[in-house]
């Protein structure tokens, strides 16, 4: 947990909040920044992390981020497959 300063915020909220952040170390052994796309789908697929279901979290974490503005292409591209994916097995 961390303090984040809201930029561009309604001037009756707080400048500074309390914010839960995942913060990225590219030295630690699972850090999968190298890997391939298809084989982050894998990973993804079948992961399960405290945060719940790994291909739900990419799928509301992607989501929720376009509807900020913020457009990442591996996310994108990750969420699709696995919404896609999600969407076949509901329906077969």
């Amino acid at each position: 947990v961390l303090k984040v300063h809201l930029a561009g915020r309604e001037p009756e909220l707080p400048s500074h909040v309390l914010a839960l952040v995942y913060c990225v170390d590219r030295t630690h052994e699972q850090y999968a920044g190298t890997l391939s796309r298809q084989a982050q789908l894998e990973i993804i697929r079948g992961a399960v992390g405290q945060s719940g279901q790994n291909p739900e979290y990419v799928i509301a974490t992607n989501t929720a981020l376009a509807k900020l503005g913020v457009h990442d292409a591996n996310l994108s591209w990750l969420a699709a497959r696995l919404d896609a994916r999600q969407r076949q097995a509901s329906a077969g």
